[in-house]
């Protein structure tokens, strides 16, 4: 005697079918499907209406498009919209996206598609329009995980406006972070003379910026000021670009070359006041040791995560095959020392540089015991930075900055920043931050964070402002 019939849900319908023996199997002939599918598009047999697009004509079928897309349901279903009686509908596209929409059409067909970064946007935003969410699913995936690319192919620029104008958090976030870690690769990118004057603005008032030197920044600040697209508005651009451009941090062999430049020439009376600022600190860094004295006069701007070795903020480090390295083994250990008066010429260290021990433990945090050999004592798997000032000196407020590297397409690159402030008091010396980073993260195989399975970073140390009214300001 049969099994008795029972209603099963099969993809959303009900259909009578008998309880299924142990014996079965479900066959799923998806690609036979697709290929039925992809052998009428944009083919007249069975087309019941055509879509055009520019000058291209695309056959298309109804029933297709309304299962798609709900704005498609809404123009092609609904009565009351002019083109769900026309036999032919007219498209009026974005000059981007008119070269790709033959294969967006075709998506809606066969679900496949060919992304790169530089028609990922286009394929967005005739999904966005068309509400077909898989397709704006995978093109925001495609972007997240595309951030990294050679200067010639990256668009991360143009992906962060988009996502700034479409509310898209995640990537607007990881576009940001990437651009400000690895802004002397943006710096050069395709994109980067369509930048906003707001963009600008916002991305020059960073100080987590990492960047080779300010010198190096105003010369492609320069290059987008003068670029095609923005000669129009230039006086307006400088007037709210100057200001942030920090000439104090910049040497005075660097400000000639300023002076020299047409841009300079042709504007002088924009530059005059900054620049004069900036040589007259310089020289009275050089001639007067207490920079206590000279700060009051002519204040010297935030640093910025520079790479330069001459504003001795930034410390390199490697830890060798960091997987094989046994935790006890795996302290990191950076003595810097920094200064908060940026002098434009090297020398050699003073009295007045103020050294900070920096101790980052990437296998989490222990303390050893010397007895015999030294053994672990207390210990965890929370990865820990701690930076320990080493004299009771006044109060400073210090900026550091944790960089990791990874490596990406051939390209290295800042892979993950952790930015921390602490006001260094002689009563509080040590910034200790913990639980920035998963240790999951960093011993996983294919870690984004490891460079050749070596862990590689900067450490940034920069002494911001100092002085007995810090104290008052944290009071406050």
């Amino acid at each position: 005697m049969g099994s008795p019939a029972k209603k099963q849900e099969l993809d959303g319908s009900l259909c009578e079918v008998d309880v299924l023996p142990a014996c079965c199997e479900v066959v799923q002939d998806k690609d036979f499907v697709i290929a039925r599918l992809d052998k009428v598009f944009n083919k007249p047999v069975f087309s019941d209406i055509i879509l055009r697009v520019g000058d291209d004509r695309f056959y298309a079928h109804r029933f297709v498009l309304i299962t798609a897309s709900s704005v498609f349901e809404a123009m092609l279903g609904e009565e009351q919209w002019k083109e769900a009686k026309q036999p032919e509908v007219c498209l009026t596209e974005e000059e981007e996206c008119k070269p790709i929409f033959g294969y967006f059409l075709r998506y809606l067909y066969c679900g496949t598609v060919v992304l790169t970064t530089s028609n990922v946007l286009p394929f967005l935003l005739l999904a966005d329009k068309y509400d077909v969410h898989a397709l704006c699913k995978t093109c925001l995936s495609y972007m997240c995980h595309h951030i990294v690319e050679t200067p010639d192919a990256n668009k991360t620029l143009t992906w962060y406006q988009y996502a700034q104008v479409t509310c898209q958090i995640e990537l607007r976030d990881q576009c940001l972070s990437f651009i400000l870690s690895n802004f002397d690769i943006i710096m050069h990118a395709s994109d980067w003379t369509f930048l906003t004057r707001q963009e600008m603005v916002g991305f020059l008032s960073c100080s987590e910026m990492v960047v080779q030197s300010e010198a190096e920044l105003w010369t492609c600040v320069e290059k987008w000021l003068l670029a095609e697209n923005n000669i129009e508005n230039i006086e307006q651009n400088l007037r709210e670009v100057l200001p942030l451009i920090r000439f104090t941090l910049i040497p005075p062999r660097s400000l000639t070359l300023v002076e020299k430049s047409e841009l300079f020439k042709q504007h002088q009376t924009l530059f005059e006041t900054k620049l004069n600022h900036a040589y007259r600190r310089h020289s009275l860094v050089m001639d007067c040791e207490d920079s206590d004295k000279i700060t009051p006069l002519i204040p010297q701007e935030l640093y910025r995560n520079y790479t330069n070795g001459d504003y001795c903020v930034h410390y390199p480090f490697t830890l060798a095959n960091y997987a094989g390295v046994n935790k006890i083994d795996s302290r990191i250990v950076v003595h810097c020392s920094s200064r908060q008066t940026f002098v434009s010429s090297l020398r050699a260290k003073t009295e007045d540089d103020v050294i900070f021990s920096v101790y980052f433990y990437p296998r989490g945090y222990f303390t050893t015991l010397a007895l015999y050999s030294s053994y672990m004592s207390r210990q965890s798997n929370d990865i820990t930075l701690k930076v320990i000032r080493q004299k009771p000196l006044p109060p400073m407020k210090v900026d550091v900055t944790l960089l990791l590297f990874g490596k990406k397409n051939g390209v290295k690159y800042a892979a993950f920043t952790h930015n921390c402030s602490m006001v260094f008091t002689k009563e509080n010396s040590t910034l200790s931050v913990e639980k920035f980073l998963s240790l999951d993260s960093l011993m996983k195989e294919d870690s984004p964070y490891l460079v050749d399975s070596n862990l590689e970073g900067n450490i940034f140390v920069k002494i911001q402002d100092a002085g007995d009214h810090l104290l008052l300001d944290s009071q406050g």
